[in-house]
């Protein structure tokens, strides 16, 4: 299988953990790099073994020859760059949020179905270990009914390494808010309805970083939690039986007669992710960039359809603006 070439649009923090997570993943070449601001950009050239770099992102398309381009920068300049790529036929991978509008993310997705030309989502939450394994058990129960999931954000200290969410009204809808959505989907399907409350907990934020969401998912009614000093977990309970992922990431599966426990920690450090960074994301999600990576890379070079198209994330979006609706309004949102 040929190597594919691709380019890199955006230097800040999560290209130093993008990057590498290619290099992991192996069968791509990292041929250029684009950021407005030249010096960083140059940096992570030198870091990551880029040999070219540009500050105009078309200059980028007209010069190169990639088989796919991915989209690291912050969520405003998506939609452009997106469109970009689409114009020059060039498959495309863009981290969430797709955007901070609704419009824009159909925008998004239409032009690129347009143009023939694949849109994926880097929504990785469903890549971790621990999550892909509940989905894995989860027909052991028989019918959900009840769930809840429960995720943490890292607290103050996101806001320092992200300092643009900081500036966000509506924070965790659109930071971690797709995380959690994505998850509930992945389980359950399409939801009908949605209502949110929210509350703060980090005075220095514009936005609110505590929230809570009640997802009803045909038979299933759906707790969706975040907050700063929760653990990742996920309870579920069918007509059969129920399934708990503890805060050590081991699965306790009831199927009606017998209980099984099944340890979901398969990951590792890899000798790229410093300490700090490990510690504050966890092993798990580090896991799933790489994991997300991989399946992107795979229907790239085989035309087999991914999960986390953007035609897929666009319903994970509408959740999110619902989800805002219901923060601005106090009411049930029905979808």
């Amino acid at each position: 299988m040929k190597r594919l070439r691709y380019a890199a649009f955006g230097t800040g923090y999560w290209s130093t953990l993008q990057i590498p997570a290619w290099n992991e993943v192996g069968g791509v070449e990292l041929v250029a790099l684009y950021n407005r601001t030249v010096a960083k950009a140059e940096k992570i050239a030198e870091r990551y073994g880029s040999p070219k770099v540009y500050s105009d992102p078309e200059e980028l398309f007209k010069n190169e020859q990639i088989d796919f381009a991915d989209i690291i920068t912050e969520v405003p300049a998506h939609e452009s760059l997106v469109l970009l790529a689409a114009k020059y036929k060039v498959p495309v991978i863009c981290q969430k949020p797709m955007s901070f509008d609704l419009e824009s993310c159909k925008r998004m997705t239409e032009t690129c179905e347009d143009a023939g030309v694949p849109l994926f989502i880097h929504e990785n939450y469903r890549w971790q270990p621990p999550f892909r394994t509940v989905k894995k058990y989860l027909g052991a129960i028989g019918i959900p009914y009840r769930a809840h999931i429960q995720l943490c954000y890292g607290g103050a200290e996101m806001f320092t390494v992200q300092p643009f969410l900081a500036t966000l009204k509506y924070v965790h809808h659109m930071d971690m808010g797709p995380h959690i959505f994505d998850l509930a989907r992945f389980y359950f399907g399409e939801a009908q309805s949605i209502y949110v409350q929210t509350s703060k907990s980090v005075p220095f934020i514009e936005g609110e970083d505590m929230f809570t969401a009640m997802l009803k998912i045909g038979p299933t009614i759906c707790i969706c939690d975040i907050g700063n000093n929760l653990e990742n977990r996920v309870f579920i309970e069918g007509d059969k039986g129920w399934l708990l992922l503890d805060k050590e990431n081991v699965l306790h599966v009831n199927d009606g007669t017998q209980t099984t426990v099944i340890d979901t920690k398969t990951w590792h450090k890899y000798d790229w992710i410093s300490d700090y960074d490990y510690n504050l994301h966890g092993g798990d999600c580090i896991q799933s960039i790489v994991s997300c990576n991989n399946h992107m890379l795979e229907s790239l070079s085989t035309g087999k359809e991914a999960e986390t198209t953007s035609r897929d994330n666009l319903q994970t979006m509408k959740l999110v603006f619902a989800s805002i609706e219901s923060t601005k309004t106090g009411q049930v949102v029905v979808l």
